[in-house]
């Protein structure tokens, strides 16, 4: 399992991992050419870090009041499954209000989210896209398990139909 949880923005988050090791920080995109500059990030982590095997990110463009900032989050998620397309691996999207979730508010500020991380998880992030992108990893961990879960559970249920 090599993982990669994106909080896509002009300032974009990530986590990575591979089960065992963790790496997490921000990439600052440039602003003229930020939909190849995260293609290009992304397909690093791919080539140096392990090849990826799924792709979970932050669906921001749910809640942008401002058209232009809409506009520009459908563009970098576009990119995401774009690169999720080409290396034949899964894109997951999560709405940010699931992701807020996880460090104990639905409605959690950039502040919160930043201190969820250090009182959950153990880990000082520099930025809340930086913590989004660790609790987007952690929201396709839990829906892994849950889908684990489901599935198990998925033929004793068709039997007792039958």
């Amino acid at each position: 399992m090599n993982v990669l949880g994106l909080d896509p923005a002009t300032t974009t988050g990530f986590a990575w991992s591979d089960g065992t090791t963790t790496k997490h920080g921000i990439w600052y995109l440039n602003k003229v050419k930020r939909l190849s500059d995260l293609y290009d990030k992304i397909m690093d982590v791919h080539t140096n870090w392990g090849p990826l095997t799924a792709i979970a990110y932050e669906d921001a463009s749910f809640g942008a009041v401002n058209r232009n900032t809409q506009a520009a989050h459908n563009e970098l998620r576009g990119v995401v499954r774009l690169v999720g397309e080409r290396l034949d691996i899964p894109t997951t999207p999560f709405h940010p209000t699931t992701v807020k979730a996880l460090s104990g508010s639905g409605r959690a500020n950039k502040l919160d989210m930043k201190l969820a991380c250090k009182r959950l998880l153990g880990i000082d992030v520099r930025t809340d896209d930086e913590a989004d992108a660790i609790f987007v990893l952690e929201a396709w961990k839990e829906k892994q398990q849950k889908d684990r879960i489901i599935a198990a559970a998925v033929p004793e249920t068709v039997e007792r139909l039958f």
